[in-house]
């Protein structure tokens, strides 16, 4: 369970409850193993927890806190989070449970393998698949099913069966962050209600929640409960009711939704990724939509949650578009990736107060009819990563106060200007495709030999379309194939290395480039660029500046450029230090976030 380094915080909330310890502390302590803090809040207690506890902290991890007098189990978990939220990091766990041994220690890890899928809190239920209650009488189970049958008709909270239960797991980071913004903890109230206030307080932040079947075992109770039924219904009534009139002033409205309908992973959804990112540097929360069971899924939902979304047949949509529209609660701004992604946007925010921008990074016509002009009036407005894509929307008749410019963004903890070495390598970085011209930079390789005979070629990328046998075999042709090393595909954390080994970075497509990430990481290296004069790459790199622009599909002028930037190296020195200037003026997460701000705060 601890194997990611995480810290697990077991709070356990007693009340005469020795019996019960003396198994539940054991167990515990088998399932964490190492790396965790159970935390007992003894609520006045008359029976020996105190000499029970004092005898277990000789053998486990144990901090105990005592209440002279019995608080109430609100207050008992005001303590407990106070104690936990003072050391915890934001990524450690905070599990909270009845001390009473009816909740399954074992259920700890499976809650905990899905707080790790990009969620905030894990609820043990009694009611979804799988769940069950055992040795629990009839009224209280008519109770906790009428709690349940109420809340879903009042909040109709998704995901969520047993808004009752008293075991969850939450992400320590969560109430850190409810209690940096609101200035208090999520709970306030004093009984048993306040389960149902700190989860749906936090509910209301904008946590995303999940579900694991609960076998409660009321038959392993070694004391009776301690629950009034009467003045429990009675003040789970009064909070439900609270929080019906508190939910608008409580919900966080700081959410942004990008959608992105297509399954792939592209430089469009890179470039999406980087948005979500730096929007949660700049203290928004970030949800994506993407299409379900996808390679795009996959990777996302790594780091953000996700919401997964159906196909694209017309019913399908519409079942994505309901889908999205039952989560924009929370939800300020809508991100729209794709043309499908934007009428998605838009549909589902009909009425809404969500602002719906469509975020353009690729190029091309857009189909100037009745229905596109429709969706571009009701939005908010476009975001455009370059000046070509601009020109595009300015062409279509969107006037430039809609228009916001966002440049691409680099990671400058990893991407940073490093010096120059003495050797003649240059190097390529992206997917072998035939677009990106690497036929075209080996047949420049012939003439660049001629002059610079040790002249190194490095080659990064996965093959897409062009496979390297190919490639070698054309190097083999023109005899230059001993001066070519394939990496092949390359963790995106080594990239920062191989920059660190040329003296210049190539770009040769052929054509797109609408967004062009990898020239900005070549930049932020301090090396050169030489590049093709398509894309964006005429607007980022500078000719005679941070680099040379060479025709597509000319392998003697870019290897007349490769030869005059080696062979004179005061010039490669100099078009260095521009490179990693013009990159820290334009594309650090400083910058990037004033941008992004200056959008959405408008």
């Amino acid at each position: 369970m601890n194997s990611s380094g995480f810290k697990s915080y077991i709070l356990l909330p007693a009340y005469n409850e020795e019996k019960s310890l003396v198994k539940l502390i054991p167990a515990l302590k088998e399932q964490l193993k190492s790396d965790y803090e159970i935390v007992v809040v003894d609520d006045g207690s008359k029976d020996k927890t105190k000499v029970r506890i004092k005898r277990f902290k000789e053998k486990y991890n144990i901090s105990y806190i005592a209440h002279p007098e019995n608080q109430g189990l609100g207050e008992t978990i005001r303590i407990g989070l106070t104690h936990i939220l003072k050391k915890a990091a934001k990524n450690d766990r905070i599990v909270i449970m009845d001390a009473d041994y009816t909740h399954p220690p074992e259920l700890i890890k499976k809650m905990a393998a899905e707080l790790d899928k990009r969620k905030d809190i894990v609820i043990a239920s009694r009611f979804c698949r799988g769940g069950r209650q055992v040795g629990v009488r009839f009224f209280r189970k008519f109770f906790s099913f009428s709690a349940r049958i109420v809340m879903s008709v009042i909040f109709n909270v998704r995901n969520i069966t047993d808004y009752t239960s008293g075991y969850r797991i939450y992400r320590a980071g969560l109430i850190k962050e409810y209690l940096l913004h609101r200035g208090e903890l999520p709970v306030k109230a004093a009984g048993f209600e306040s389960t149902v206030e700190l989860l749906m307080k936090l509910i209301f932040f904008g946590a995303a929640v999940k579900e694991v079947p609960l076998i409660l075992r009321y038959d392993r109770r070694e004391t009776p409960t301690k629950m009034n039924l009467p003045v429990t219904i009675l003040g789970y009534l009064i909070m439900v009711v609270k929080l019906k009139i508190l939910r608008t002033s409580l919900t966080r409205k700081n959410n942004i939704m990008q959608i992105i309908n297509i399954p792939w992973y592209s430089g469009l959804a890179s470039y999406a990724e980087d948005m979500g990112i730096y929007s949660q540097k700049a203290g928004y929360d970030i949800d994506f939509a993407v299409v379900g069971e996808s390679e795009l899924i996959e990777k996302i939902q790594k780091n953000f949650r996700t919401l997964s979304l159906y196909g694209r047949s017309p019913v399908n949509t519409f079942k994505s578009i309901l889908k999205i529209r039952r989560s924009l609660n929370n939800t300020k701004f809508i991100f729209a990736h794709t043309g499908s992604s934007f009428f998605l946007g838009v549909a589902a925010s009909l009425f809404k107060k969500t602002k719906v921008y469509r975020v353009r990074a690729e190029r091309g016509k857009i189909k100037k009819n009745i229905f596109n002009i429709i969706l571009h009036k009701l939005a908010a407005g476009v975001i455009v990563p370059t000046i070509p894509i601009k020109k595009v929307f300015q062409k279509f008749g969107i006037k430039d106060r809609k228009i916001y410019y966002l440049p691409p963004v680099v990671d400058s903890d990893n991407f940073y200007p490093q010096p120059l070495k003495k050797s003649n390598i240059v190097g390529i970085v992206g997917r072998l495709d035939k677009i990106k011209g690497h036929g075209v930079l080996i047949e420049s390789l012939t003439l660049v030999k001629r002059e610079i005979e040790e002249i190194k070629l490095i080659i990064a990328g996965n093959e897409e379309g062009v496979t390297e046998k190919k490639l070698m075999d054309k190097a083999r042709r023109l005899g230059v194939a001993g001066n070519i090393r394939f990496m092949g595909k390359v963790k995106y954390g080594t990239i920062p290395a191989i920059m660190a080994e040329c003296r210049a970075g190539i770009i040769a497509s052929l054509g797109s480039e609408a967004v062009s990430r990898v020239a900005v990481e070549w930049m932020a290296c301090g090396r050169p660029v030489i590049a093709s004069k398509v894309g964006c790459l005429e607007q980022f790199i500078i000719n005679n500046y941070n680099g040379f622009l060479v025709s597509p599909g000319d392998p003697e002028e870019l290897g007349i450029r490769i030869i005059e930037l080696l062979k004179i190296r005061d010039l490669n020195q100099k078009m260095a230090q521009k490179a990693g200037k013009y990159a820290a003026q334009h594309f650090t997460p400083e910058i990037y976030v004033r941008n992004l701000k200056k959008i959405l705060d408008e």
